[in-house]
C-alpha cells in the first residue's frame, strides 16, 4: 500500500509537506531514506516531502509514499502528522516558509483509519485496524431536546397538557371606558363639522345685493347717480 499527501493551492507555487511521527513529535520522515529522522536546522531539505503540481488539474499538489514499511500502525491514540509549506524560494526553511495546514491522521499500517483525525472524550478514537464508514464519522450519538440545555423558569410539559393550568397568564387591561370617552369626543368633532357644512351651504344658496326698496339702485351712470329709479 501507499500513503498520499495531497493539497489544494494557487498555482505555480513549491509546496511541501513535513510527516512527523506518531510516537516521537521531534522525528520527520525522510522520502529517501524512508524512514523517520530527528528535525534539525541541518537537514530540513532532507525531510522536506515536495508535492508536485497537476499539469491538467492546475492548483492540486500530490506526492504519494509507495513504501510504508517504517511507518507503523498508530496505536494508544497517537497519530501522525503533516504539516504542509508554502516556500519563499527554492530552498525549505520552516522558520520563513509559510504554514498552510496540517493534518493528523490515524494509520492501519496501510491506509488512514480516521481521516478526519478527530479526538475528544466524547467521542473517543478508534482503536487502530478499524474500518469507517462515512456514517461512523459523521454520525452523532442520539440526544434528547433538552440536553446540555438550561430549562426554561415556564415551560410546557407536552405529556401532560394540565400543566398549562400552573401558568400564571396576566389578564389584559380594561380599557373600556377611556374607549367610551374617546369615541364621544369623535362624534361631538363629526357634529360640529357636519353644522358648518350645513351653514355655508346655506350662506351659498342667498343673494347678495338685493335691491332695497327705499333707494334702490342697479348700475350707476357717470354723473353718480343711477340712469333707473322706482318712485
Amino acid at each position: 500500500m501507499s500513503l498520499p499527501i495531497e493539497f489544494n493551492d494557487r498555482t505555480g507555487e513549491t509546496i511541501y509537506a513535513n510527516l512527523f511521527s506518531a510516537t516521537d513529535r521531534r522525528k520527520a520522515f525522510n522520502p529517501t531514506t524512508n524512514d523517520f529522522v530527528t528535525l534539525s536546522v541541518s537537514n530540513e531539505a532532507d525531510v522536506a516531502i515536495t508535492l508536485e503540481e497537476d499539469s491538467i488539474r492546475v492548483g492540486h499538489y500530490k506526492y504519494t509514499i509507495s513504501t510504508v514499511t517504517n511507518i507503523p500502525a498508530t496505536s494508544d491514540s497517537s497519530y501522525y502528522l503533516i504539516e504542509v509549506y508554502r516556500a519563499l524560494g527554492t530552498s525549505f526553511d520552516r522558520s520563513s516558509d509559510t504554514l498552510m495546514g496540517t493534518l493528523a491522521f490515524y494509520w492501519d499500517g496501510e491506509s488512514e483509519v480516521n481521516v478526519c483525525g478527530c479526538e475528544s472524550a466524547s467521542s473517543p478514537s478508534p482503536s487502530p485496524g478499524t474500518s469507517l464508514t462515512a456514517q461512523d464519522v459523521w454520525e452523532y450519538s442520539e440526544r434528547t431536546l433538552t440536553q446540555d440545555v438550561q430549562a426554561p423558569d415556564i415551560y410546557v410539559d407536552i405529556e401532560n397538557p394540565d400543566s398549562l393550568t400552573d401558568i400564571e397568564i396576566p389578564e389584559c387591561p380594561d380599557n373600556s371606558e377611556e374607549i367610551e370617552a374617546l369615541k364621544a369626543i369623535i362624534e361631538q368633532q363629526f357634529q360640529t363639522i357636519n353644522t358648518l357644512l350645513e351653514e355655508i351651504k346655506a350662506n351659498q344658496s342667498r343673494r347678495v345685493g338685493t335691491p332695497n326698496t327705499q333707494t334702490p339702485r342697479i348700475g350707476r351712470s357717470s354723473g353718480g347717480s343711477s340712469d333707473i329709479r322706482v318712485t
